[in-house]
């Protein structure tokens, strides 16, 4: 199961918010849906695009930093170290 850890978050007008995160575990793509556990609870997001964040192409290393295109979560709603989770198709 994909599991992560929030580094930075930001806006791309006209995209959506990108939370940029270090992969703990497993994978994750465009279409997925992922939970985010902050302060205020936790929030489900679809995942529009998955994109590399400072990715060497030649030195790839487990602790890459991704950047998650999300829908309907703000910058103002999430703080570093929240940590994010796959959501199984069951729920």
């Amino acid at each position: 199961m994909f599991r992560a850890v929030l580094n930075r978050a930001f806006e791309i007008r006209g995209r959506g918010t990108v939370l940029a995160v270090e992969i703990r575990d497993g994978t994750i793509k465009a279409g997925d849906s992922i939970s985010i556990s902050t302060s205020n609870g936790t929030r489900i997001a679809q995942v529009l695009a998955v994109e590399f964040i400072d990715y060497d192409i030649g030195r790839p290393t487990f602790r890459s930093e991704l950047g998650l295109v999300v829908d309907d979560i703000s910058v103002t709603e999430v703080i570093v170290g929240d940590e994010v989770h796959a959501v199984s198709a069951g729920l």
